[in-house]
């Protein structure tokens, strides 16, 4: 049995600092659990770039907080968002763009729990380029 009241059904964050993740998902929705639960399944809907960043520090939290046990479910955050709009589980959704967030924001109602919405982690897109020049084949 879940034990999420109703007003933290739906907590929704994007984008910041990994190492304020955990302390900004502890502060904003952990406090809302009722202590009275003994173990608390929390799904989290992330992009698929949080993978690593949030499977390594998955146990650290579990074992830093036994009552709550953390689900993901990875995916490109418009699948991400089409599956929470059809009715899925989820505590927490990690986008990794705006637009998602926006689209539940403005919906009617709104799917975000009201002051839920941080930055909490950015990603950043890098060009790898060589420091060689490219050989090139004799046409000859």
């Amino acid at each position: 049995m879940r034990s999420l009241p109703p007003q933290a059904s739906l907590l929704f964050v994007h984008n910041g600092s990994g190492d304020r993740l955990f302390t900004s998902i502890n502060t904003a929705f952990f406090t809302n659990f009722s202590p009275a639960s003994s173990v608390t399944t929390l799904n989290v809907y992330a992009a698929v770039s949080l993978t690593n960043a949030l499977n390594s520090i998955k146990t650290q939290y579990q074992n830093a907080n036994p009552g709550v046990n953390v689900v993901y479910t990875f995916g490109a955050s418009g699948t991400l968002l089409s599956q929470i709009q059809a009715g899925a589980s989820a505590d927490i959704f990690i986008s990794a763009a705006t637009d998602q967030i926006d689209v539940l924001q403005n919906a009617t109602p709104s799917k975000l729990v009201a002051g839920s919405r941080k930055n909490v982690v950015k990603n950043s897109l890098v060009l790898i380029v060589p420091t060689t020049p490219a050989v090139s084949k004799d046409k000859s």
